[in-house]
Order: structure tokens, then C-alpha cells, then sequence
């Protein structure tokens, strides 16, 4: 009877997460896409490398800004059109399948059935996961939430499952092999998930071992379990490695070039870093390569000169009209075009060009003719003077507030795709490649004039939207109050169990230790990403917004929610341990 009740309910709660993800997929599945055509660096960029990869043609032709960016994102689009399945309807399936694979990690934690339910729905219809800004996109930071829930609850489940058959242990750490891989070649910021994958690692090897002396088993067949485990902890960072090999051989093979992408570990992002290191002689706010810095630069540097006139003509579509200048977010696309504009147009021209350049200017720099800055490590940007640790701090601050407030989402609307007069080959693409609809404005017309076959049903299309819109802004009203509510308690739930577990550890109680780790590991996840985009936020450009804090609101819920259930669940257990002293 027990047994056919405990099925029973494992029914009912897997036909509850069946209703809640097709249900969330009805509702977005409809909607259009945010067509960028014309961010050549960009989103077009991403569709663009979709087409070449289709056409088998690795990432096409070489150009300036062909290995800018990591090509994951654009084979997850070539999947979606192989299996003609659209790219908002697989982004949302990425998403429910890795809030469900979550859940499962998390379950040994969250074990009443209800508060289960609860915290899946409240992962599940986050509305970041329907934002104009990070969903509607045809963007790379569209599937960073999926992959970083996915890689997160599979070492989280690793740790609960350490102790258990390998078999389990070895499935999660596939998981976790393909969804670090994934992550980690969608972005090159992807470092700021690897602190994490090192505090849960050093936790599971610290707690095997424990486990290990505690039992006094120290025979053959426990030795090779642990081993086989510390193996199998090991095996993403091989997965990562294998595929970074994968695409670095397809660069060798297709452009000679010997690197996974042009910023990291190549003749470029050594230029650039030489370049960010030369002390300008004006201090602007976001702008470290002045102009003035440019022009002395082209005094010392013969390979430098060459591209300075089209630098300076592709300077006045990227500078800010306040300033006259080019924020550092930014300048490395006209410097690259400039490049190319110059008759450096074929990777091998272009790397004897930076290795020259580069060696121009740091000649430069030991002579005494420009002077050296500190840069920050690790990033290359510019080191923060003590005015900035203040605005860091701010900066920090104001980021917490900003995943904090679901008012910062734009939700799920109609949006006008811009760049579309002149650019309908482009608008085309993103269509065929997504499989998803594009809304335009009404006088939009195609490059002979024509009115865009597009527009004719346009109204009615966007009318039958109205249900679905309603429906997500409600949705994300409700967050609006509910999130706030949640941060709060889960932060002070947070420091009280750090205070109770404290206090235990004297008494020799671990019961909240593991709960704790796993709390201070999700909570490390959020603030380094935070730390992250806060300095590009006061160094380079404003990146406090929903498209670079992404992960963070889902990974903020779930934090808030775990806290919250672990200190009721204490405090229950406080209140049944004394009644049954009482008694």
C-alpha cells in the first residue's frame, strides 16, 4: 500500500512538471523573434555562422570578425533548423529540460512534494526565460541560463550522490561534461562558473575521503570507487578540453589560424592588451584608447599608421556623441574593420600585421616613448584607480538591486526589428534560420521598393498574440513583487543557518553542513558573475542589464528558495526535538 502511494504521487508530480513545461511552451512558442540584421558583430554574427556551419563550411569565409566570438551558439542554431525545430521553441525546451534536471539534483534537498512543485514552476516561468532583451534575441546569451543550471545542479547532484552506485555518479558527471563544454565555448567570459566547479569539487573529494576514514574501509574495492569518482569529476574539464581541441583543429584546418577564438591566446589579443596598456594622457570615464593616445601611437608604430585614416573613419560610427570618443567595449570593431578596410583581408596578412604592430609598440613603450599602465589580470582591462573601487562597489550594489527588479524586463511584446530597409537578404536568414517570425514596421519595403510580404497578415498575427502577451505580463508582475520578497528572506535565511551550523559544529551536529556547501556554492556562482559584469560595467560599457545578468535571475530564485525551505525545515526540527524532550 505504501509502495503504491509513493508511485502514486511520483505520477502526479511528473504529470504536474509535463502540464507546467507544455503549458510554458505554448505560451512562447508563437512569438517573434528580435532581428538584428546589421549587428554584423552580433546577432547577425551568430546567424550568419549558423548558415556556413549548414552548408558545411565550417564557419565560412575568412573576415575580420569570423573567429571573434565562440561558435557555439551557431551550432545550437544549425541544430535547431536541422531538426526544423524553431529557435525560440528549442531555447525553451533547453530551459525546461535543464530546470527539470535541476530539480532532480536538488531533489535529495527539497523533499516535501509540494514546496517541489512550487520551486520548479518558480525556476520554470522566470521571466528572463520570455524577455524581449535575452529571449527574443537571435543571441549567444540567450542559452547561458540553461547551460549554467545545468552545469550547476549536475556537480550539485554529484555532491548528494557521492556516496551512492557510481553508476549514478558517473551519469551526472556526463551531464555535466556537456553542458560545461557548451557552456564554456558559448561566451568568452564563461570563466566565472569555474570557481564553482572547483569549491564543489574540492567539497566531494573532501567528503569521500572523510566518508572513507570515518568507515575505516580502507580495502581495494573502496580505493578504486573513490578514484574512479575523482575520475569521473574530472571528465568535463577532458569533455571541455576535447571539444576546444575539436574547434581549434577546424580553425587550423579552414584559416591556418591557431587559436578557438581571436581574443583569447592569439597574436590579436596580445595587440590589444599592448594597446590597452599604453597610458593615455586625457582620462575619460569608459575610454581608454583616445584619440590623442591613437595619434602618438601612429607616430611610433610604422604597421599602426597604415590603418589609422579608416580607424578614424570607422571612429565616427562607433563614438559616443557626449564624449567624441570610442568606449572600450567597443573599440576593438573598428580597430578590427580597419584592419580589414586596409587590405589586411586574409588571416595570414592580419597576423603578421598584429605580431609587427605589436612589437612596434612595445618597442615604444621600453624606449620611453609611450608609457605603461597596469591592467587588471586575467581580463586585460584597465586596473582600477581607488576612485573606481568605489564605483565598483556601487556598481555591485546596483546590479544586486537590478536582479532583484523583474521591472527591468521588457516582456515578451512586439517588437519592431530595426535595420530592415536595405537589409531584407539579412531578415531573410534570421527567418530561415530560426524558423520564427519577425515583426516589421508598417512602411517596411525590400530593396526594390516592394512592400514586405511579411506585413500583409502582420495585424492579425500580432492580434492573436494579445492572449499569450497578457498572460506573460502577468506573469512577470507577479515576480516583481514575489522576487523581491524571496531575495530578501533567502539572504537572511541564508545568515541564519551560517549562525545555526556555526553554533552546531560546537556540539559536533554536521546535519546542516551539506545543505550549507551546496547554499554557499550557488551564492559563489551569482556573485562571481556579478563581480564579473560589474567591473565591464565601470571599465568598458554598461553591461548591468537583462542580457549580462541573465543567469543570475534564475540562479537568485533558486538560491533564495533552497535558503527559505532549509531554515523551515530547521526550525521544525528545533520544534519536534523540544517536544520530545518535553515529553
Amino acid at each position: 500500500m505504501k509502495l503504491l502511494k509513493k508511485n502514486i504521487k511520483f505520477i502526479i508530480i511528473i504529470l504536474l512538471i509535463i502540464v507546467l513545461c507544455v503549458f510554458k511552451q505554448g505560451l512562447v512558442r508563437n512569438l517573434p523573434i528580435l532581428a538584428n540584421a546589421g549587428a554584423v558583430e552580433d546577432d547577425e554574427l551568430m546567424v550568419e555562422h549558423a548558415k556556413t556551419l549548414l552548408e558545411r563550411k565550417w564557419l565560412g569565409n575568412y573576415s575580420y570578425n569570423t573567429l571573434i566570438k565562440n561558435p557555439f551558439f551557431s551550432m545550437f542554431l544549425a541544430l535547431c533548423k536541422l531538426f526544423s525545430i524553431s529557435y525560440l521553441n528549442a531555447t525553451t525546451i533547453l530551459y525546461s529540460l535543464a530546470c527539470i534536471i535541476f530539480m532532480l539534483a536538488i531533489r535529495k534537498n527539497i523533499k516535501n512534494n509540494i514546496c517541489f512543485i512550487l520551486i520548479f514552476a518558480l525556476l520554470l516561468f522566470n521571466p528572463v526565460m520570455f524577455s524581449k532583451s535575452l529571449f527574443q534575441r537571435v543571441y549567444r546569451n540567450s542559452i547561458i541560463p540553461s547551460l549554467s543550471l545545468l552545469v550547476i545542479g549536475s556537480y550539485i547532484a554529484m555532491f548528494f550522490c557521492r556516496d551512492n552506485k557510481i553508476v549514478f555518479f558517473g551519469i551526472w558527471s556526463i551531464i555535466a561534461s556537456i553542458s560545461f563544454a557548451t557552456f564554456y565555448y558559448t561566451r568568452e567570459d564563461s570563466i566565472w562558473l569555474v570557481p564553482f566547479l572547483v569549491f564543489m569539487s574540492i567539497s566531494i573529494v573532501t567528503a569521500l575521503i572523510i566518508t572513507l576514514i570515518k568507515n575505516k574501509e580502507y580495502n581495494y574495492k573502496n580505493i578504486i570507487l573513490i578514484t574512479s569518482k575523482i575520475l569521473f569529476l574530472i571528465l568535463p574539464i577532458i569533455t571541455t578540453s576535447i571539444f576546444g581541441s575539436f574547434i581549434l583543429s577546424k580553425n587550423r584546418s579552414y584559416y591556418n589560424a591557431n587559436f578557438i577564438n581571436k581574443q583569447s591566446n592569439s597574436s590579436f589579443s596580445e595587440l590589444v592588451n599592448t594597446i590597452n596598456s599604453i597610458k593615455p594622457n586625457i582620462e575619460i570615464a569608459y575610454v581608454t584608447n583616445t584619440r590623442e593616445k591613437l595619434e602618438r601611437m601612429s607616430e611610433v608604430s610604422p604597421s599602426f599608421a597604415k590603418i589609422k585614416p579608416e580607424l578614424d573613419n570607422l571612429i565616427e560610427f562607433f563614438k559616443d556623441p557626449e564624449t567624441n570618443e570610442v568606449i572600450n567595449g567597443l573599440f576593438i570593431w573598428p580597430f578590427i574593420s580597419a584592419v580589414s578596410k586596409s587590405g589586411y583581408d586574409t588571416y595570414e596578412k592580419e597576423n603578421e600585421l598584429f605580431i609587427r604592430m605589436n612589437k612596434e609598440l612595445n618597442d615604444a613603450i621600453n624606449d620611453g616613448k609611450l608609457e605603461r599602465q597596469k591592467l587588471m589580470p586575467i581580463v586585460g582591462g584597465e586596473a582600477l584607480t581607488p576612485n573606481d573601487y568605489k564605483r565598483y562597489c556601487l556598481a555591485i550594489i546596483e546590479a544586486t538591486k537590478f536582479i532583484s527588479d523583474y521591472n527591468n524586463i521588457t516582456v515578451a511584446g512586439t517588437p519592431v526589428s530595426p535595420y530592415y530597409q536595405g537589409l531584407y537578404d539579412y531578415m531573410s536568414k534570421f527567418k530561415e534560420i530560426t524558423g520564427n517570425r519577425v515583426i516589421l514596421d508598417e512602411n517596411a519595403i525590400d530593396l526594390n521598393g516592394n512592400k514586405m510580404p511579411e506585413l500583409e497578415d502582420q495585424k492579425e498575427y500580432i492580434s492573436s498574440l494579445e492572449n499569450q502577451i497578457s498572460i506573460l505580463n502577468n506573469i512577470k508582475n507577479i515576480y516583481t513583487y514575489l522576487a523581491k520578497v524571496l531575495q530578501f528572506l533567502g539572504v537572511i535565511s541564508y545568515i541564519v543557518i551560517t549562525v545555526i551550523m556555526v553554533m552546531e559544529l560546537f556540539k559536533k551536529k554536521y546535519d546542516l553542513i551539506e545543505k550549507w556547501i551546496v547554499e554557499s556554492a550557488i551564492l559563489g556562482a551569482i556573485f562571481t558573475l556579478v563581480l564579473g559584469i560589474c567591473y565591464t560595467h565601470i571599465a568598458l560599457t554598461k553591461a548591468i542589464t537583462v542580457l549580462y545578468l541573465g543567469a543570475a535571475y534564475p540562479l537568485f530564485i533558486i538560491f533564495s528558495c533552497i535558503c527559505i525551505y532549509n531554515l523551515i525545515e530547521k526550525i521544525i526540527s528545533i520544534i519536534n526535538s523540544k517536544k520530545k524532550e518535553q515529553k
